[in-house]
């Protein structure tokens, strides 16, 4: 009720989403997509779901990995994290992911 505390972090609609991927498909390289969608990732609740339709929007792997290592704090199920590998093309990447989400689980 009112404005949500300073130290809150709200989840993300649908239609803030869609706006966002809206400017994203305007971008052509992927660094550019990224300075749009980055700052949203400390600002706003994903679900993996939201990350991995995120993740799609870029063509390599190198940066859907900088982009779920980014949304990685804010992210309400963190218990389905790992199902993001399958955005993945090389084993490399989705090694990658999958120890720093185990570095993440042991920091907490």
């Amino acid at each position: 009720m009112g404005i949500p505390p300073i130290n809150s972090i709200t989840p993300i609609s649908r239609a803030e989403l869609d706006r966002l991927f809206s400017l994203m498909n305007r971008e052509p390289f992927d660094d550019a997509k990224f300075k749009i969608i980055n700052p949203i990732f400390s600002e706003t609740t994903l679900r993996v779901e939201q990350i991995s339709e995120i993740m799609k929007r870029f063509q390599w792997d190198d940066e859907k990995l900088k982009v779920a290592k980014a949304a990685y704090g804010n992210c309400s199920d963190k218990r389905n994290y790992s199902t993001l590998t399958g955005n993945f093309t090389f084993l490399g990447n989705k090694n990658d992911l999958l120890d720093f989400i185990e570095k993440q689980q042991r920091m907490r």
